[in-house]
């Protein structure tokens, strides 16, 4: 239960205020560009590790003012750099 989840807000100020929060509640998380899956969103987002999902959504609960869209993990997919030709 380590996976990436993000934390989306609807303005960048509801972002900088649970920053303050997450400080305060000393849980680890990172200031992220928010991934294209939500970018109708603000553009900011919070990066936290799904072992701390708990204690972030009752910082949520517990601060109204801070408008988020949701807590979200998102699917990576992987890619190559390099195609494939087929040999005739």
């Amino acid at each position: 239960m380590n996976d990436e989840m993000y934390i989306i807000f609807q303005t960048r100020t509801d972002g900088l205020a649970m920053e303050k929060k997450l400080k305060v509640a000393e849980i680890d998380h990172e200031m992220v560009p928010t991934p294209r899956q939500f970018s109708t969103s603000c553009s900011i987002s919070i990066k936290i590790m799904e072992k701390d999902l708990r204690e972030v959504q009752t910082i949520l609960a517990y601060s109204p003012n801070i408008k988020s869209r949701g807590v979200h993990k998102v699917e990576k997919k992987g890619f190559s750099l390099f195609s494939r030709k087929k040999s005739n």
